[in-house]
């Protein structure tokens, strides 16, 4: 899984939350932290990431998966609700280049089911939650 978010996202806040700008129902996000490390814990990579720092993102990478899975994140410093990179969102971040090489590196695997994490069956004895996890939304 890789990840891109803006810390100033204002339609999905970094921190949780929710937010004025939403449409539709009111919901509360799980911070992008929050979000990572369910899914480091959920593919089964070592909790500890290769941290690296710019003026313009930190970037978190994820190692020790199990083969053919892998976890980044890129943090976009200042970044809004846009793609990496372009005109618009005033940085350079190459996220296309950055993902498609993370795809190269991280063929598609047939699907194997795994234990489901502590924190997966935590949230499950509180609630009843779908079969695939949604991150996004708090238990």
């Amino acid at each position: 899984m890789i990840v891109f978010h803006g810390t100033a996202d204002h339609l999905v806040p970094f921190n949780g939350g929710s937010t004025p700008f939403q449409m539709g129902s009111v919901r509360s996000d799980t911070s992008f932290v929050a979000t990572v490390a369910f899914w480091v814990e959920y593919d089964g990579c070592f909790p500890t990431p290769i941290h690296a720092e710019t003026a313009e993102a930190h970037t978190d990478i994820y190692g020790a998966c199990p083969v053919g899975i892998g976890v980044a994140l890129y943090a976009i410093q200042s970044g809004h609700h846009m793609w990496p990179g372009t005109s618009l969102s005033h940085n350079s971040v190459p996220a296309t280049d950055l993902m498609w090489t993370f795809f190269k590196n991280h063929p598609k695997q047939q699907f194997l089911p795994r234990p489901k994490p502590t924190f997966w069956r935590r949230a499950a004895a509180k609630t009843s939650p779908s079969p695939i996890p949604n991150p996004t939304s708090n238990p």
